[in-house]
C-alpha cells in the first residue's frame, strides 16, 4: 500500500469515528428531546384533567346556588371543545375511551337539572374518568421521566465511550505514522551516514511496498552502483599500475630471462657430465618458461585487448581451448567430454580471446579435479524472451572438491589462489575477456560435489542459421 493511500486509511477512519461519534450524539439529543417532550405532554394532560374535573365541580356548586367567581365563557362549549379535541389526539384506547365517556357526561351536565338524582351519578361518573386519566397521564410522566433519564446517561456514556475511541484511533494511527514515516526516515539517515562513510555494502532493511519501501530499494541500488563503480576504479588503478609494471618486467626481466635459459641449455649439451647435470638444467629452463609465462599472463591481463570479432561456432572455439589446455589434461591423466547442442548457431565473437578463457576454465578444473575424473564442456544456446536473439552458453564441469564459502568471496580478486604454484590471475582474466565480449561469467559449486563454470554470452551477438 502506498504512503497515500495509508494516509487516506487513517483520515478515514477518524472520519468515520467522528461521524459515528456525531450520529450517537445526535440520535441521544433527538432520544431526550423525544422523552422530555413526552414527560411535558403528560404534565400538561394531567393539569387538563384536573382543570376539567375542577371545572365540572364548580359549574355543579354554581347550580347548587353558589355566587360564580368568573364569567362562565368557558362552559359548556369552550369544555366540549377541548374534549372533543383531546379525544381525536388519544393514541392509547385508554384515553380515547375515557375521554368519550367524560365528554358525554359533561355535555348531559350542561343540560341537565342541578337537583336532579342523575346529576350526582354524572358528576361521579366524570371525576371516576378523570382520576384515571390524571393515574394514567401521572404515570406515562413518570415513565418519560426515567425514559429521559436513562437516555441522558446512555447518551453521556456513549459519547465518553466514542471520545475513548477516538482517542485510541489516534494513538494508533500516531503509533502507524511513526512505524510508516518516523523509523524509516530515521534508517535512511543512518544508513546514509554509513554509506557516507564508505562503507558501500550497507543496506537498507525495505519494510514495504510504497513510496519510502521504494526509496529504500533504489538508495540500495546506488550503494551497489557506486560499490561497483568503485570497484571498477580500484581495478582500473590496478591496471594502470600492472601495465606500468610489466612494460618495466618485460624490458628488465624478458631479455635476462631469455639468456639463463638460452645458457641453461647450452650448458646441458657442452657439460661434461650432462647427465648429473641435466635434471638442474631442466628445472632452470622450466623454471624460467614459468617465470616467462606469468609475465605474458600479467601482461595479457593488465592491457585492454581489442576484440576482433568474427562469426565463430562452439566446435571451433572447444577445439582451440583444448589445445591449450591439453598439458595440464595429459599430465593429470583427465579426459575432456563435450556435448554441442548449439546446433549451426554462430556468435560473433573474439575467437583468440574466447578460446583462452575457456582453456584457462578448463584448466583451473584439471588442477582442482583428482585423475581418471572427466571434465565435461557442454555448448548450448537458450532462446531469448520478447524476441530477442538467443544466448550462448558455454558450461564447464567438473567433479573435484568443489569451492567452500570462504574461497567463494575471493575468486575473482586479482592475485587470490589456492594453488601453490597458481598466480591468482586466471580467473580474473577469464572474468575480463567474458566482460568484454557483454557477457557473464558465473561459478556454481558444493563443496565436495565440483564446481560448473558458466559462460554466458549476452543477447545481440549470436546468430541461428550462420555458418
Amino acid at each position: 500500500m502506498t504512503i497515500r493511500g495509508k494516509l487516506n486509511l487513517v483520515m478515514l477512519s477518524l472520519l468515520g469515528m467522528l461521524l459515528a461519534t456525531t450520529a450517537v450524539v445526535v440520535s441521544s439529543v433527538r432520544t431526550s428531546t423525544r422523552k422530555a417532550l413526552a414527560q411535558a405532554t403528560a404534565k400538561e394532560l394531567s393539569v387538563f384533567t384536573d382543570n376539567v374535573r375542577a371545572e365540572v365541580f364548580y359549574q355543579t356548586a354554581i347550580a347548587h346556588g353558589f355566587t360564580p367567581l368568573r364569567e362562565n365563557d368557558w362552559w359548556p362549549e369552550g369544555v366540549l371543545d377541548d374534549l372533543r379535541v383531546r379525544e381525536s389526539l388519544s393514541t392509547a384506547d385508554i384515553e380515547r375511551e375515557s375521554w368519550s365517556v367524560v365528554r358525554s357526561a359533561v355535555a348531559e351536565l350542561a343540560l341537565s337539572d342541578p337537583n336532579a338524582p342523575s346529576t350526582v351519578k354524572l358528576v361521579s361518573k366524570a371525576d371516576y374518568e378523570l382520576r384515571k386519566l390524571r393515574r394514567y397521564y401521572d404515570g406515562v410522566g413518570a415513565d418519560a421521566t426515567a425514559e429521559t433519564a436513562t437516555a441522558f446517561w446512555t447518551a453521556q456514556a456513549l459519547v465518553v465511550s466514542c471520545a475513548g475511541i477516538s482517542v485510541l484511533l489516534v494513538t494508533i494511527a500516531t503509533l502507524f505514522i511513526r512505524d510508516w514515516f518516523v523509523k524509516p526516515m530515521r534508517e535512511f539517515a543512518e544508513a546514509t551516514g554509513v554509506i557516507g562513510s564508505g562503507q558501500l555494502d550497507h543496506r537498507i532493511v525495505v519494510r514495504s511496498n510504497d513510496e519510502l519501501g521504494h526509496l529504500a530499494r533504489r538508495m540500495n541500488e546506488m550503494s551497489a552502483s557506486l560499490a561497483d563503480h568503485q570497484k571498477q576504479l580500484i581495478m582500473t588503478r590496478e591496471m594502470a599500475a600492472i601495465g606500468e609494471l610489466c612494460t618495466n618486467v618485460a624490458h628488465g626481466l624478458r631479455n635476462p630471462l631469455a639468456g639463463m635459459r638460452a645458457a641453461a641449455q647450452l650448458a646441458s649439451r657442452r657439460a661434461d657430465h650432462p647427465e648429473s647435470l641435466k635434471g638442474t638444467l631442466e628445472d632452470i629452463v622450466a623454471e624460467v618458461d614459468r617465470m616467462d609465462e606469468r609475465i605474458t599472463q600479467l601482461f595479457e591481463f593488465a592491457r585492454s585487448a581489442h576484440i576482433e570479432k568474427a562469426p565463430t561456432n562452439f566446435e571451433d572455439v572447444l577445439r582451440d581451448a583444448e589445445s591449450l589446455a591439453s598439458g595440464v589434461l595429459r599430465a593429470k591423466g583427465i579426459d575432456l567430454v563435450s556435448e554441442d547442442n548449439t546446433g549451426d548457431t554462430t556468435c560473433l565473437i573474439d575467437r583468440g580471446q574466447l578460446s583462452a578463457a575457456i582453456g584457462e576454465l578448463i584448466t583451473n578444473a584439471a588442477h582442482h579435479t583428482d585423475e581418471s575424473r572427466p571434465i565435461k564442456v557442454i555448448g548450448s544456446v537458450e532462446s531469448g524472451t520478447n524476441g530477442d536473439p538467443p544466448h550462448w552458453r558455454v558450461s564447464i564441469l567438473d567433479r573435484g572438491k568443489g569451492i567452500t564459502d570462504a574461497v567463494r568471496k575471493h575468486l575473482f580478486d586479482l592475485f587470490f589462489t589456492t594453488r601453490p604454484n597458481g598466480t591468482g590471475m586466471g580467473l580474473p582474466l577469464v572474468q575480463r575477456i567474458v566482460q568484454r565480449h557483454g557477457g557473464t561469467l558465473t561459478l556454481d559449486s558444493t563443496p565436495g560435489n565440483g564446481t560448473t563454470a558458466t559462460i554466458s554470452l549476452s543477447a545481440g551477438i549470436c546468430n541461428q542459421g550462420d555458418s
